[in-house]
């Protein structure tokens, strides 16, 4: 009897995929074009650091931590610090590179979109650090802005486990996340 209930409730056992297919990724040449076009399509510098945020634009998923970032980032210049290094007998430190001009892509909509959209508007001293694009329901469209960032965050206040850290891991891409709900069983690095 136990055995026949057991057959019965695994016949109920069916394995959902969460649709992030690594095999639908950018890579190689085309990554590299749809990475360049992306950027030039939202006039984002060739040497800036891209920041992608792709999802609901509520409180909940962080998005006004991510304003408060881009209004700190504002505050000093818009750039990250140059990547600094240690020359092997020196005692000194050599600067590599000028400093990285720092942008924050905002893919989706929500209740927050007018606090991203004041953060973007022309006069604001923020308006070169944002850059909003409208929900994208197109995988390659996402796929390519996977493309052209550098880094997805999601700094969300709770979670359970976002399909989008699955999307952007899928296509390669660097995942910074709150520690919050099944996230950790996701990103362990």
């Amino acid at each position: 009897m136990a055995v026949a209930a057991a057959a019965a409730a695994a016949a109920k056992v069916h394995t959902c995929r969460i649709g992030a297919d690594p095999a639908a990724a950018l890579t190689g040449l085309a990554a590299r074009l749809a990475r360049s076009y992306v950027r030039r399509t939202l006039a984002i510098p060739a040497a800036a650091t891209v920041i992608l945020f792709a999802g609901r634009f509520t409180a909940e998923k962080g998005v006004d931590v991510l304003a408060a970032v881009v209004w700190r980032f504002a505050s000093r210049g818009g750039v990250l610090p140059p990547p600094l290094r240690t020359v092997a007998g020196t005692s000194g430190v050599t600067v590599d590179a000028p400093p990285s001009p720092l942008v924050l892509v905002f893919v989706g909509n929500g209740s927050q979109l007018p606090l991203l959209t004041a953060l973007a508007a022309p006069d604001a001293a923020t308006a070169p650090l944002v850059r909003l694009v409208p929900p994208l329901s197109d995988p390659a469209a996402l796929a390519a802005h996977y493309a052209a960032a550098d880094v997805l965050v999601l700094p969300s206040a709770n979670e359970g486990i976002a399909l989008v850290v699955y999307e952007a891991m899928a296509a390669g891409q660097l995942v910074m996340t709150t520690d919050v709900g099944g996230q950790a069983e996701v990103v362990t690095d």
